[in-house]
C-alpha cells in the first residue's frame, strides 16, 4: 500500500479523518485499487481509521458506497457504479429511489436520449408539471401526461389527429373502458357510449293468455349505442294455452325496452310448418316503450289471428329498434 494522501484531526489528537491510498488487490496482486477513504465518527477515538468511501480498479470501475461490481443487476445493496470500460452508469438504492434527475427554471427536456450523438428522444416536462417521453425526429410519437389525460406528441410537439396507436400486423389487444369513443368528432353525436352482445330469453304466448313451450329456441342480441338489432327462433312450439281465432301471437323478453314514441317498430318474420289457410299473410311489430310486440295473421281486409295454428310452428324474427 502507498499512502499518497492524509488527513489528522485537530489538536493533541492524531487520528485520520480522511486518506487516500493506492492498494495491490487482495486476490491479484499484479493488480491495483485507488481507494478514497472518509472517518465514520467525530475523530476523538484514534483507534478508529477512516473507511472506505469510494475506489477506482484496475478495470476502470468507479465505484461508490460500494465495493460490488455489479450494483446494477443485484438483488440487494446499494451504491454507484461508473463503468468505464463499457461507457454504464449504474445505481442502486435499498427501499429507496435510485436516481435523480432535476431540471430547474424551464420546461423542456430532462433527460436527453441520443444515438450517435443525435437525440432521438426524451424524458421531459411541459406545462411546468406535465411528464412528457418521446421522440424528437419529426413525425416520431410520444405523450405528455396531464391532470388525467393522456395527450399525443409527434416530433416532441402536442398534435391533434396525426398519431395513430398500433400498426397493420402490430396491433394492441383489448382496450377496456368505462366511458364512451368519440368517432369522427368530439361532438356529443360522435359518440359511441356502449357496445354489448348476447343472449335473452324468449316468451312466445297467446294473447291474453299463457305462454307457449318453444324445444330448442335461439335468442340473440347486439347493441350499438342505443341501437338494438335483435334475432330469435322459437324452435318447435308446443302446449298453446286457449287458442282462439281473433287472438294474436305476442313474445317478449326483449333485453332492452324500445323508445316511447307515437308508432310501433315494423320488424321482418319468417314463420314456418305453419297449420293454417295459407290465404293470408304474416306481419308484427314492437311496442314503443316495451321489451314485447305482437305477431298477426291478416288477410286484405282485416286482421285473422289463427292462434290455434301455433302448434307445431316455428317463428323466425328480426327486429331493430332504438332503445328508450
Amino acid at each position: 500500500m502507498s499512502l499518497i494522501g492524509q488527513a489528522r484531526s485537530y489538536g493533541n489528537n492524531l487520528s485520520k479523518l480522511a486518506s487516500i491510498d493506492f492498494k495491490t488487490d487482495a486476490t491479484q496482486w499484479y493488480k491495483g485499487n485507488i481507494t478514497f477513504n472518509v472517518a465514520n465518527s467525530d475523530g476523538t477515538d484514534p483507534s478508529k481509521t477512516p473507511l472506505e468511501a469510494a475506489r477506482i480498479d484496475s478495470s476502470g470501475n468507479l465505484l461508490v458506497g460500494t465495493t460490488s461490481t455489479t450494483v446494477g443487476g443485484a438483488t440487494s445493496g446499494k451504491g454507484f457504479r461508473v463503468d468505464g470500460a463499457s461507457g454504464i452508469i449504474q445505481a442502486a438504492a435499498s427501499g429507496n429511489t435510485s436516481a435523480i434527475f432535476n431540471r430547474t427554471s424551464s420546461d423542456g427536456a430532462i433527460v436527453s436520449l441520443r444515438k450517435n450523438g443525435t437525440a432521438v428522444g426524451s424524458i421531459g416536462v411541459a406545462n411546468s408539471n406535465n411528464l412528457t417521453i418521446g421522440g424528437s425526429v419529426a413525425a416520431h410519437a410520444g405523450f405528455e401526461f396531464g391532470t388525467n389525460i393522456i395527450m399525443p406528441l409527434s416530433g416532441g410537439s402536442q398534435q391533434d389527429a396525426a398519431v395513430d396507436i398500433g400498426y397493420t400486423n402490430v396491433r394492441f389487444k383489448d382496450l377496456r373502458l368505462s366511458g364512451g369513443v368519440y368517432l369522427g368528432g368530439t361532438g356529443a353525436a360522435n359518440k359511441l357510449d356502449d357496445y354489448e352482445e348476447g343472449t335473452f330469453t324468449l316468451t312466445i304466448s297467446v294473447e291474453g293468455q299463457g305462454n307457449a313451450t318453444q324445444s330448442n329456441s335461439i335468442a340473440n342480441y347486439t347493441k350499438i349505442g342505443n341501437i338494438v338489432h335483435v334475432t330469435f327462433s322459437t324452435g318447435t312450439l308446443s302446449n298453446i294455452p286457449n287458442p282462439s281465432t281473433g287472438r294474436a301471437w305476442q313474445y317478449g323478453g326483449l333485453p332492452f325496452t324500445s323508445k316511447n314514441n307515437t308508432g310501433h317498430t315494423p320488424l321482418t318474420l319468417r314463420v314456418q310448418s305453419l297449420a293454417a289457410d295459407a290465404n293470408f299473410g304474416m306481419c308484427g311489430f314492437l311496442y314503443s316503450n316495451s321489451n314485447a310486440g305482437r305477431i298477426e295473421a291478416r288477410t286484405a281486409t282485416s286482421t285473422a289471428n289463427f292462434s290455434p295454428a301455433m302448434n307445431g310452428a316455428n317463428l323466425q324474427v328480426s327486429v331493430t329498434y332504438r332503445t328508450a
